[in-house]
């Protein structure tokens, strides 16, 4: 393999050369160095790995992004720009993980069981509060130099974001973020389904600066993590 053992498994590996497919051989060796600046058994090279899963989506839909690219001293997940390198949007990764206790219920229950086997808690605040933190990180930005944000956040399985909490979060009545804030162009979810990754874009009907996304399907690496 033309970069070397990135992950900490020959599955993930592969799947990391399969999302380098669908990028610039540029960004691809942005990830190399962060790869190889991470120890391979380390909770930060999934972290990494699913920001570029999030890339390789945005490639394999046809647009042209970029990693980490400076605006203001600020470097954002992932910046996409049109053929004149005219910047069209910005896409934010936000970490949702379960609460502490229910980390230590997992972890405990694993270890003793194998399997963990409890109901997860409501997550609406919690999620809420994640997305707000990444918004409120680029609106000044976004309003500046007026170009369409986007948050993402990828559904952990022990995190278990359901359907009802996400909207509550982003359309909810009293303080849906969707209306509260305008520069938040839009909400990007997305999961791991048998074999895949599952995209689903929410659209900010309050928006200032809309921007259509697709929703979609990203295939694993045959073996892939």
């Amino acid at each position: 393999m033309q970069y070397g053992q990135m992950g900490g498994s020959n599955k993930l590996n592969k799947a990391i050369y399969h999302c380098f497919q669908y990028i610039d051989e540029t960004e691809a060796r942005k990830f190399v160095r962060k790869f190889q600046d991470q120890p391979h058994e380390s909770v930060q090279v999934i972290h990494t790995y699913r920001e570029l899963i999030l890339g390789a989506f945005l490639g394999q839909n046809g647009f042209h992004v970029k990693h980490d690219y400076e605006i203001d001293l600020k470097t954002p997940d992932w910046c996409s720009f049109d053929d004149s390198s005219n910047l069209q949007y910005v896409v934010e990764l936000a970490s949702f993980h379960p609460d502490a206790a229910t980390s230590q219920d997992i972890v405990r229950q694993i270890r003793e069981k194998g399997i963990w086997g409890n109901f997860v808690k409501p997550n609406t605040e919690r999620l809420y509060h994640a997305i707000a933190e990444k918004v409120l990180a680029y609106r000044a930005l976004a309003k500046e130099h007026k170009f369409p944000y986007i948050v993402a956040i990828y559904g952990e399985s022990f995190a278990a974001i359901k359907q009802e909490e996400l909207d509550e979060c982003l359309f909810g009545t009293e303080a849906g973020l969707f209306s509260r804030f305008p520069e938040f162009s839009g909400f990007l979810f997305f999961e791991e389904s048998a074999g895949s990754y599952l995209f689903f874009y929410k659209p900010n009907p309050h928006a200032v600066r809309p921007m259509s996304l697709p929703s979609g399907r990203f295939e694993k690496h045959r073996g892939g993590a």
